[in-house]
């Protein structure tokens, strides 16, 4: 991390990225009931060693109970040979001697779905909040594409329709809050 703006309330950090994709060399899983919790993880895992020696966490978020799931060893030998990315897709041709858990480094969300070799894999939030997928060894095809809510145009739209309505209408508006405060001021 390198430092970029420093305030008396806060810090900010730049991460030089040399690619998006990530193999960790260990992965522990747990399951998270609260977000209390999983702040309770990660900031010892943001401060630690763990970046630096590529070690992961990753979570079951919401459980219904914390515990330590397992710990698994990752793969020191991987290797991105084509890698690109847009704002909503991530292409990458990786390969690595051992199973390991692959982090993309985007913000998790369940909007997001991966693929290896053509086949949909589970992702799941990997520390701080990047998306992980468990990944075999050996060579293959990664593509990660995120999918937002059908909801999200229509509900934008919606919004900047009743937004212009209100200005278009503004001063009937204007008129009929007055006489409705006025009404309640004198009863």
């Amino acid at each position: 991390l390198q430092r970029a703006l420093s305030t008396p309330r806060y810090t900010v950090y730049r991460v030089p990225l040399s690619t998006t994709e990530a193999f960790a060399a260990e992965t522990t899983y747990f399951s998270v009931p609260t977000q209390a919790a999983l702040f309770a993880l990660n900031r010892p895992w943001f401060n630690g060693p763990a970046p630096a020696r590529r070690g992961f966490f990753a979570y079951e978020y919401p459980a219904e109970r914390a515990a330590t799931l397992f710990t698994r060893a990752g793969c020191n030998d991987g290797a991105v040979s084509a890698d690109r990315a847009v704002a909503d897709r991530i292409e990458a041709a990786v390969s690595c001697s051992a199973a390991t858990t692959l982090v993309l480094k985007v913000n998790y969300h369940p909007g997001w779905h991966v693929t290896i070799d053509g086949k949909e894999t589970p992702t799941y939030m990997a520390s701080p909040s990047f998306l992980g997928v468990d990944l075999p060894a050996g060579r293959h095809d990664v593509v990660a594409k995120y999918e937002g809510n059908p909801l999200k145009v229509p509900l934008a739209l919606a919004g900047i329709a009743t937004g212009a309505l209100l200005f278009w209408r503004r001063r009937q508006i204007e008129e009929w809050a007055t006489t409705f405060l006025l009404l309640n001021f004198i009863a």
